[in-house]
C-alpha cells in the first residue's frame, strides 16, 4: 500500500461522524462516574456515642454524613455492646 491510497482511504472518512461516535463514549462514561458519585456523596455516618453518668446510662447518635439517617427501631435500655453489633438493623439507608 502506498502513501497516496493511505491519503486518499483517510480522506473518505467523514470525521464529523467518528468525532460524534468518540463524543458519546465519553457521555456514557462521565454518566456513570457522575451517578456513581452522586450515589456515594449521600449517604449517613452514624457516630454512636455511650455516657455513663451516676445515675443514667445515655446513648448519644449523631448524623455527620449528608444523607438522611433513619432509625429503623428504637431500643429501650439495650446493653451498648449488641448496640453496636446491631448498628447495620438499626439505621438504614434511604436514598
Amino acid at each position: 500500500m502506498t502513501w497516496q491510497q493511505i491519503q486518499d482511504g483517510l480522506s473518505k472518512i467523514d470525521w464529523g461522524l467518528v468525532t460524534g461516535v468518540i463524543a458519546l463514549i465519553f457521555t456514557a462514561i462521565s454518566l456513570q462516574v457522575q451517578r456513581k458519585h452522586n450515589k456515594l456523596s449521600v449517604k449517613p455516618i452514624a457516630i454512636i456515642s455511650a455516657g455513663d453518668y451516676q445515675d443514667e446510662l445515655a446513648v448519644h447518635v449523631q448524623n455527620k454524613g449528608t444523607g438522611p439517617l433513619i432509625i429503623m427501631e428504637k431500643l429501650r435500655k439495650p446493653s451498648l455492646i449488641s448496640l453496636a453489633q446491631n448498628s447495620r438493623m438499626l439505621f438504614g439507608v434511604h436514598l
